[in-house]
């Protein structure tokens, strides 16, 4: 989906091109969404609910977890809700958007959440999608994908994007193009976006993925 889809395009054309993803990239994707909220937020309640959502994107572990996940949510948003006037705020809506991406299902829900919490603010819709565009393009990579050779899969290019998954620290990432580029990786695509310092890398980095195996 190219970013001018994206952005301009109708609801309907983002849902489908989120529900192409895996179920393991959309629950990425949506955690990745919530983080653009940033301050809103900034609750250990909500870090230890967008881990969980994380570990269960990757291992299917646990449902429990994530129930315990919403059920401290609800009691936060709760609590947020009893000290104000009112209930139609952008943080309770931000929570609500986390609430929705510890789900075990509806998914793209989050997304759609995360934009209704940035427009509270006024944000144009535009504006907001295209906050939300980072990440998806972090996950989902170019509209036509490169062939990744297996011959480039050494074992410093695993070790270095395991390091950066698990940290969720991708400082790393030159130096994983530098290891791909030794390998004989001549793919622009994926050497340009590990050298890109203006991207913000998430889990769910398609050229993490596509090192580690990982779809």
């Amino acid at each position: 989906m190219t970013e001018s889809d994206w952005i301009t395009g109708p609801d309907q054309k983002v849902r489908l091109a989120i529900s192409a993803l895996s179920p393991r990239r959309q629950r990425l994707l949506a955690v990745a969404a919530c983080r653009v909220l940033g301050e809103r937020i900034e609750y250990p309640v909500v870090r230890a609910a967008l881990d969980a959502a994380e570990t269960f994107a990757d291992t299917g572990k646990s449902k429990a977890a994530l129930r315990r996940a919403r059920q401290s949510l609800v009691s936060l948003r709760n609590e947020i809700y009893a000290s104000r006037s009112h209930t139609n705020d952008a943080v309770g809506l931000s929570l609500f958007a986390v609430q929705v991406a510890v789900s075990e299902n509806a998914v793209f829900g989050a997304v759609s959440q995360v934009l209704e919490a940035l427009a509270i603010d006024d944000v144009p819709t535009e504006v907001a999608r295209r906050r939300v565009y980072g990440p998806h393009r972090e996950i989902t990579g170019p509209p036509v994908p490169p062939t990744f050779a297996p011959a480039w899969r050494t074992d410093t290019a695993v070790l270095l994007a395991k390091q950066m998954y698990e940290s969720r620290d991708f400082s790393t990432m030159p130096i994983l193009a530098d290891a791909l580029q030794d390998a004989g990786c001549d793919s622009a695509d994926i050497l340009d976006h590990c050298r890109d310092m203006s991207q913000a890398h998430v889990r769910g980095c398609w050229v993490v993925d596509l090192v580690l195996g990982k779809s």
